[in-house]
């Protein structure tokens, strides 16, 4: 798993509250397989995992040097800046400030591709309307 902090609760941001629709489309995953896991929630689908965890505050700058990390952009979604990485040569992660945490997306695929275009797409959908 992609560094963490200790999970926070928001009143305002629940990681486990995406539209249905998105999440079968735009990521790939029964919406029907989420099970809860703490700070968040994992689906899966037929050739993917996915999980979206909230955590305490992580210093997005601190990223380029966590060991393990590599292919490290960032993508404007509106007003927030979101860092995507791959960790340890197998999944794709994104990072973006969410009411005052780090909210973590990790995107685990069976056809890994460094490029991380599905998180890419996926992201931009789940976040337009938070």
């Amino acid at each position: 798993m992609p560094p963490s902090t200790e999970s926070v609760t928001s009143a305002e941001f629940d990681p486990c509250d995406f539209d249905e629709i998105t999440l079968t489309v735009a990521v790939g995953v029964d919406p029907e397989t989420v099970v809860p896991m703490s700070g968040g929630c994992v689906w899966t689908g037929e050739d993917v995992a996915f999980t979206a965890t909230v955590t305490a505050g992580l210093p997005l700058d601190s990223i380029e040097t966590t060991s393990g990390i590599t292919d490290l952009t960032s993508i404007d979604v509106g007003a927030r800046t979101v860092q995507i990485f791959v960790f340890e040569g197998d999944s794709c992660v994104a990072l973006v400030d969410i009411d005052g945490g780090a909210l973590q997306l990790t995107m685990m695929e069976k056809d890994f591709s460094s490029f991380c275009i599905r998180l890419r797409v996926a992201t931009r959908m789940l976040l337009e309307d938070i």
